[in-house]
C-alpha cells in the first residue's frame, strides 16, 4: 500500500477574493470616516442659537466655551416670488462694548454673503422655483469672530431684511465653534 493521497486544497482563490473585498470595505470605511470628520471640523459644533424676526433688530449674548474661533451662521426658511435676497447687518462686540466685527449682510441664491467676501459655505440648503414662486432654506456661514479668551461674554446684534418679493418664514443666528 502506498501513502494516502494528499488532501485536496479548496478555497484558495476564494480566500483571496474575500480578503481583497474585505480590504476594500475597510479602506472605504476609513475614507468615509475621514470625509465625515473633515466636514464636521469645517462646520463646527453648535454653541448658541437665537431666533430673529425679519426687519426687527435683534441682540443676544453668549459666553465663549473655549478660546477657539467662533463662527456666526444664518439659518433661514423663506418664500419668494422673484430671485430671493436677504440684507442687513450683523455686529459682534464684547460685553464692555468693544466692537470686534461688523459686516453688511447680502445673501441670495448666488453671490457673496457678507461684505467681508471670501468663499461662501452653505449646508442643508434646498430651493424650489415653479413659475417664479419658490421656497429656499439652508444655513449660510456669515463670518468668523476673532478668538477670545474662554468665558468671554460677547453680544451679537443686527437686522435681517428680506428684499421685495422675499418673505422670511423663520430665521436664526447660530454660533458654532
Amino acid at each position: 500500500m502506498g501513502p494516502p493521497p494528499a488532501p485536496k486544497k479548496s478555497g484558495g482563490m476564494l480566500k483571496w477574493i474575500l480578503g481583497g473585498c474585505g480590504c476594500l470595505v475597510l479602506l472605504g470605511a476609513c475614507i468615509g470616516g475621514g470625509v465625515w470628520f473633515g466636514i464636521q471640523s469645517a462646520i463646527g459644533t453648535e454653541h448658541t442659537r437665537y431666533p430673529v424676526v425679519a426687519g426687527q433688530p435683534f441682540s443676544f449674548q453668549f459666553t465663549t466655551g473655549s478660546a477657539e474661533e467662533h463662527v456666526v451662521w444664518l439659518q433661514y426658511d423663506l418664500a419668494h416670488t422673484m430671485p430671493w435676497q436677504l440684507g442687513g447687518s450683523v455686529s459682534v462686540a464684547t460685553a464692555a462694548g468693544v466692537p470686534l466685527k461688523t459686516v453688511q449682510l447680502t445673501t441670495s441664491a448666488s453671490g457673496a454673503t457678507t461684505s467681508e467676501g471670501g468663499s461662501r459655505m452653505d449646508m442643508n440648503s434646498a430651493s424650489t422655483n415653479v413659475n417664479g414662486n419658490g421656497n429656499a432654506s439652508g444655513t449660510t456661514r456669515l463670518f468668523a469672530i476673532p478668538a477670545q479668551p474662554n468665558g468671554t461674554t460677547l453680544i451679537v446684534s443686527g437686522t435681517v431684511m428680506p428684499a421685495s418679493g422675499t418673505t422670511l418664514n423663520s430665521a436664526s443666528m447660530v454660533i458654532r465653534r
